[in-house]
């Protein structure tokens, strides 16, 4: 088991077997703690405004996809269309492919020096279909 976080090693604590109750009851103490502290942080102002401004966001993307329902686009044209960066725009396009409201696939780019095209794996996205994008 790979401890990465305290929830992680607070969860291990709690787990082991034989290990005196009171280390265990500590370890639940502060697991409530934490979870405590992080239910207030979510709640905060700045991470209220912060989630406003991303929902917003992936709202501009979307429409992007409405407007055209054939529209099949990379990371990179929605960051065109938009006036953002590469990784602003890949963010809200994995996020709307995990909710269901975009289809992302998986193509192969060869490369072309000529035309400055470099190649590799991208992915493209497009609006999803009750039958996932299928044609």
């Amino acid at each position: 088991m790979t401890i990465k976080t305290n929830r992680d090693f607070l969860n291990a604590v709690i787990a082991l077997a034989g290990v005196d109750t009171a280390i265990t009851d500590y370890a639940k103490t502060a697991l409530a703690k934490l979870d405590t502290k992080n239910a207030n942080r979510a709640n905060t102002p700045s991470a209220k405004a912060h989630r406003a401004e991303v929902d917003g966001f992936r709202a501009q993307v979307l429409a992007i996809f409405t407007a055209d329902a054939t529209l099949f686009a990379t990371a990179s044209d929605v960051a065109a269309t938009l006036g953002v960066t590469v990784p602003k725009a890949s963010a809200a396009l994995v996020a709307l492919a995990k909710s269901g409201d975009l289809t992302a696939t998986k193509f192969k780019v060869h490369a072309c020096k000529a035309q400055g095209i470099k190649g590799g794996e991208k992915t493209g996205y497009r609006l999803a279909t009750g039958d996932n994008g299928a044609e």
